[in-house]
């Protein structure tokens, strides 16, 4: 039963994923405001914050994180990052960690929760700190495809990374198909490139004017997601 409620809340969670994604493209923000607004889950809270961040609603992204559930250990370290990541935005370039500031973003990467990964990426753009490329575990990071096949994802790699002006990521082989489709997204689901790649070869992508921050990069092959990579972007 268990296992059978994991799968119906991934396939849910893809398909709102999916959703999102495709109204972010066609800057639907009104549609995904309120569709996340009626599924006040914390999965959708947490992306109405970056929603917020996104169209620089700082405001409404102070109040979002005020309120958001701290039932869990990962709940409290998610709103303690974006307590930070708020800060940062509405200060600019001058913004700088505090001590305890960065201890608690430590502790967090320490904590190994799903949180850690954002812990990292502010310690990366803020400090220049460099961690051991590692991916999460998460339910919703995977494809309903691979759920139900019990298939996981492949890393491939991504250098440099950090990056500032490109970085070259390394498409693998695949048995049963020449070709596929590479996707980079940033934190809020946005997709920032998607391109058709030939497997096996090695493509360098230009970042030299994306933002400052963590992305995610994607290769589905047959309509599943079989590869997946995370990078820095830091000028």
């Amino acid at each position: 039963m268990r296992n059978k409620l994991e799968l119906w809340q991934a396939r849910k969670n893809y398909v709102f994923q999916e959703l999102v994604q495709s109204w972010i493209g066609t800057d639907g923000y009104e549609k995904i405001d309120t569709l996340l607004m009626e599924e006040n889950t914390t999965l959708a809270k947490r992306y109405r914050i970056g929603l917020k961040l996104f169209q620089e609603d700082f405001s409404t992204a102070q109040v979002l994180i005020q309120n958001l559930p701290t039932e869990t250990e990962d709940d409290q370290n998610f709103k303690a990052i974006q307590k930070i990541n708020l800060e940062w935005q509405t200060t600019g370039p001058e913004f700088a960690l505090s001590t305890a500031q960065e201890t608690t973003l430590d502790n967090i990467v320490a904590s190994r929760t799903p949180s850690a990964g954002y812990a990292k990426s502010l310690l990366t753009i803020l400090n220049d700190d460099i961690f051991d490329p590692e991916l999460p575990d998460l339910l919703e990071e995977r494809s309903v495809e691979s759920i139900v096949s019990g298939e996981t994802h492949q890393v491939f790699s991504i250098k440099p990374n950090p990056a500032s002006g490109f970085v070259n990521i390394s498409i693998p082989k695949h048995a049963e198909a020449a070709g596929g489709i590479l996707r980079i997204t940033n934190l809020n689901g946005r997709v920032i490139k998607e391109l058709s790649v030939e497997t096996g070869q090695e493509v360098t992508v230009s970042i030299a004017d994306w933002k400052d921050g963590l992305y995610i990069a994607s290769l589905r092959i047959a309509s599943a997601v079989t590869h997946y990579s995370k990078f820095v972007v830091k000028h």
